[in-house]
């Protein structure tokens, strides 16, 4: 995890400019929970807790207080978060669509029609209301099909006192699925993933 880089700029964030050291053994981490994971950090042999605004090279923080300091600030590439920044773009339903239909894009320019037509494996699906004309046209042109609308999980808690939006997700429903005893089903793959670099993260859209 540790380089032998030291910053020439302090800040809460990690590291911000980048300059030769001697190595260091230890490893310097901030608990912004007080429950059994600052418990087993204290209690890792070569780990020192960084208290107030002292530089960190690894950070447990709970998925708000990420969003609100960390989605928007570089950091360098040895800093460790519990967390993938920005994960919302694959767990939201309409912001995983988009992605899934900006990623197919791309393979359309740079490989051509026949490389983005293997991005076809999710249904034809529209956000709304703001793509509603274009669900509107697609539905009178394949009169019949089945529809199923899904609420995208977008609202906050900011949005609650206000004046409730009806935010969906459209996508053609599958009319034959598989079966198994004639009871549809569902298929879950649970993936351990343990770092994701963060100049890749720079660089994409979603994460992986």
């Amino acid at each position: 995890m540790i380089r032998g880089k030291i910053t020439t700029n302090k800040s809460q964030y990690g590291y911000q400019r980048q300059k030769e050291r001697e190595p260091r053994s230890c490893i310097r981490y901030k608990c912004g929970l007080i429950n059994t994971i600052a418990d087993v950090l204290r209690q890792r042999p070569g780990w020192t807790e960084v208290k107030d605004d002292g530089e960190w090279d690894f950070y447990w923080c709970d998925v708000g207080w990420l969003r609100e300091n960390f989605d928007h600030i570089y950091m360098e590439e040895h800093v460790r978060i519990c967390h993938f920044r920005n994960h919302y773009e694959l767990t939201r339903k309409n912001f995983m669509v988009k992605n899934l239909k900006r990623f197919r894009k791309q393979l359309e320019r740079e490989s051509g029609r026949l490389e983005a037509a293997k991005c076809d494996f999710f249904p034809k699906t529209f956000e709304l209301p703001s793509e509603y004309h274009l669900f509107v046209e697609e539905f009178r042109r394949n009169p019949g099909i089945t529809w199923i609308m899904k609420p995208d999980g977008s609202r906050t808690d900011e949005q609650r006192d206000e004046i409730p939006v009806e935010n969906y997700v459209a996508q053609r429903y599958i009319e034959n699925p598989y079966l198994i005893g004639g009871r549809k089903f569902d298929l879950r793959v649970y993936v351990l993933v343990t770092s994701v670099r963060y100049f890749l993260e720079s660089h994409i859209n979603f994460l992986l």
